[in-house]
C-alpha cells in the first residue's frame, strides 16, 4: 500500500472518535437543556458550593455537608465561570461534566486500543459509551460532586496498571514486556489517591488493577515508590482534612436503612440492574417491553458466560497472582466480578431510584461489549471459518448495541421530563422575585425546596434555609434562625406533598398564617405565633 494509503488507514479510526465526542457532547449539551435536567437539590448545592468558592469565602474538600464525594469538579466549575465568564446558572455548571465526559470518551478509546485487536473496534467502545444508556448520560451531564471525576480516574487507573506491567495489544499480536516504567506505575497511585478523595465508588475498579498489578509490583523497588508518592499526592486532600479536623477519619456517611445482602441481591438484580441497562429509566418507569427487556438480559448472560468461559484461566491466573496465561481483556473483566461483590457487601446500596452507585461500570461495560463485537468478528473463530463473511453479521450486531442504547437514552430523557405540577427552575426564579416583591425575606423550607431556592435567589434579598438541623450551609441556616421574622415555603419539588404537610404542622400547633400562592410554590407567612421548625418537629 503507498505510504499515504496507509497514514490515511490509520487516521481514519483517529477522525471517527473525533467525530464521537463531538457526538457526546452533543448528545450531552441536548440533555442538559430539556426539561429532564431541572436543578435538584443536589444539583443545586454544587452550585452554591462554586459560588461560596468564587466569593472566597470557603473552601470545600468534600460535598457540602458530607465528609466524603470530593470537590474537584466544584473548583473546575468555578475555574471555568471565572475563566470564561460565564454566567452563574445550571448550564455553565454542566458543561464542565460535559467536558470531563468527553474525556473519558477518549479514555475508553485508548483503553479498548490497549485490550483489542484492529483499528475500528476502540472506535465501537468510544461510540457505544458516548451515546448512553440513558443513567450513563445523565450522571455524566448533571452536576452531583465528582462522578464523572471518578469515572475518568478510574479508566486512566486501568490503563496505567496495564501500561505499567507492559500489557498492551496491537492490530499484530499481545506482548507483556518486563521493563519498568515508573510514569505509569506513578499514575496509577495517584488514581488510587485520587478516587480515595473523589469516590469509594472507583474502588469498585481499582480493586480489580490492583490485583492485577501484585506479580510485579514488590519486584522493583522504582514501581513501589513511584506508586505511593502517586497515593500520596492524589489522597492529599483528605489528609489535609484529617490533619485539620484533629485526625478525625472521614466517614462514608451517615446510618443507612438496614438490608441484607440478600435484599441488596434482589434489588441489583431486579431493578437497579435494569436500570443500569437502559431497560428501566426508574423504578416507576419502563422505556422497553418486557420481551425486549429480557430478551437483552438473556443475551447479556450468555455474553457474560461465554466471556468467563473463554478467558477463565486468564481471570484465575489474576486472581491467583500468577503472570501466565492473563491477557489485558482479563483486567477489564475482572472489573464486574469485584464491582459486584463490593455492591453487595455495601450498606449503602439500598438505595433502588437510579444506579449511581454502578456508574463508574459504564466504560468498562464499552469496552466489554466492543471486545465481544471484535472478537465475533475476528477470523480466529470457528463461526468465522463456516461463513463467507462474517463482517455483516458484526455491523447488525454494533447496529443493534448502538439503537438499544441511543434508545434508551432518548426514551429515558423523555420519561424524566418534569411531570405536570412539578416546580420548574423558571417557576422558581418569578416566585422568589414575587417574594422578594411581597416583603418576605427569611424562609424555612424542606432540603429539596430550600437549596434550588438558594440558588436560583442569587440576585434577590430572600434567603430561604433547610428546616433541618443539619443543613448543608449552616451560614444560611444562622441567618434565618436570627431573623424576628420568618415565613414557611413549600414546592413540588418533592414526591410528598409538602404543601399539604405543612398546614397539619402549623394547625397542630394552633398557629394562623397566611397563604400566599405563587404558581406550585406556597409561602406560608404572617406565623402567630412564629414557631421555629424544631418546634414544629420539621427536622428532615
Amino acid at each position: 500500500m503507498h505510504i499515504w494509503g496507509r497514514r490515511a488507514v490509520r487516521a481514519a479510526p483517529v477522525l471517527a472518535l473525533i467525530l464521537t465526542v463531538a457526538l457526546a457532547i452533543v448528545v450531552r449539551l441536548q440533555f442538559a437543556s430539556t426539561g429532564s435536567a431541572s436543578l435538584d437539590a443536589d444539583e443545586a448545592t454544587t452550585g452554591m458550593m462554586v459560588r461560596t468558592i468564587l466569593s472566597g469565602q470557603n473552601g470545600y474538600v468534600f460535598f457540602a455537608g458530607q465528609t466524603y464525594n470530593g470537590s474537584a469538579e466544584q473548583y473546575l466549575q468555578a475555574a471555568a465561570i471565572w475563566l470564561f465568564h460565564l454566567p452563574q446558572t445550571p448550564f455553565a455548571l454542566r458543561l464542565v461534566q460535559v467536558a470531563l465526559s468527553a474525556g473519558t470518551v477518549v479514555a475508553v478509546y485508548r483503553l479498548a486500543r490497549l485490550v483489542t485487536r484492529g483499528l475500528w473496534i476502540p472506535v465501537v467502545a468510544a461510540l457505544v459509551f458516548a451515546v448512553g444508556p440513558f443513567w450513563n448520560v445523565f450522571f455524566s451531564t448533571k452536576s452531583y460532586g465528582s462522578y464523572d471525576s471518578t469515572q475518568l480516574v478510574a479508566v486512566l487507573g486501568v490503563i496505567c496498571a496495564l501500561r505499567a506491567t507492559g500489557f498492551l495489544v496491537d492490530a499484530q499480536r499481545e506482548q507483556s514486556t518486563t521493563r519498568v516504567r515508573w510514569g505509569w506505575w506513578f499514575g496509577l497511585g495517584l488514581a488510587c489517591g485520587l478516587v480515595v478523595w473523589l469516590g469509594l465508588s472507583g474502588l469498585e475498579v481499582l480493586i480489580a488493577a490492583i490485583l492485577w498489578v501484585l506479580p510485579w509490583f514488590f519486584r522493583s523497588i522504582r514501581a513501589v515508590v513511584a506508586t505511593v508518592v502517586g497515593a500520596l499526592i492524589g489522597s492529599l486532600p483528605v489528609t489535609w482534612w484529617i490533619v485539620r479536623h484533629s485526625w478525625t477519619l472521614p466517614s462514608a456517611g451517615g446510618p443507612q436503612p438496614v438490608t441484607t445482602i440478600h435484599q441488596r441481591f434482589d434489588i441489583l438484580t431486579s431493578v437497579v440492574g435494569r436500570q443500569f441497562l437502559g431497560l428501566v429509566g426508574s423504578s416507576e418507569s419502563t422505556p422497553w417491553p418486557a420481551v425486549i427487556q429480557n430478551s437483552i438480559l438473556v443475551i447479556g448472560v450468555v455474553v457474560v458466560v461465554i466471556a468467563v468461559v473463554l478467558r477463565v484461566r486468564g481471570l484465575a491466573a489474576v486472581v491467583t497472582g500468577r503472570r501466565s496465561h492473563r491477557r489485558a481483556v482479563d483486567l477489564v473483566l475482572l472489573v464486574f466480578p469485584v464491582a459486584i461483590v463490593i455492591y453487595l457487601l455495601s450498606s449503602h446500596t439500598w438505595y433502588s431510584g437510579s444506579p449511581r452507585y454502578l456508574f463508574i461500570l459504564y466504560p468498562f461495560v464499552a469496552v466489554s461489549a466492543a471486545a465481544v463485537i471484535g472478537w465475533i468478528g475476528s477470523k480466529r473463530t470457528v463461526l468465522s471459518r463456516r461463513l463467507p463473511d462474517f463482517r455483516p453479521i458484526v455491523a447488525v450486531i454494533t447496529a443493534s448495541a448502538l439503537v438499544l442504547t441511543l434508545g434508551s437514552t432518548a426514551i429515558g430523557t423523555a420519561q424524566q421530563a418534569e411531570p405536570e405540577g412539578h416546580t420548574t427552575d423558571a417557576e422558581f426564579v418569578s416566585a422568589l422575585h414575587g417574594i422578594d416583591k411581597a416583603g418576605i425575606h427569611d424562609l424555612y423550607a424542606d432540603y429539596w425546596t430550600a437549596v434550588p431556592a438558594q440558588y436560583f435567589g442569587a440576585n434577590t434579598d430572600v434567603t430561604v434555609a433547610e428546616w433541618a438541623p443539619m443543613a448543608r450551609f449552616i451560614g444560611v441556616r444562622k441567618q434565618v434562625d436570627a431573623a424576628k421574622a420568618f415565613s414557611y415555603m413549600t414546592s413540588n419539588r418533592v414526591l410528598t406533598s409538602e404543601s399539604q404537610q405543612m398546614p397539619a404542622a402549623l394547625d397542630a400547633h394552633h398557629v394562623t398564617y397566611r397563604t400566599l400562592h405563587f404558581g406550585t410554590i406556597t409561602v406560608f407567612t404572617d406565623l402567630k405565633p412564629a414557631i421555629r421548625p424544631d418546634e414544629l418537629g420539621l427536622v428532615n
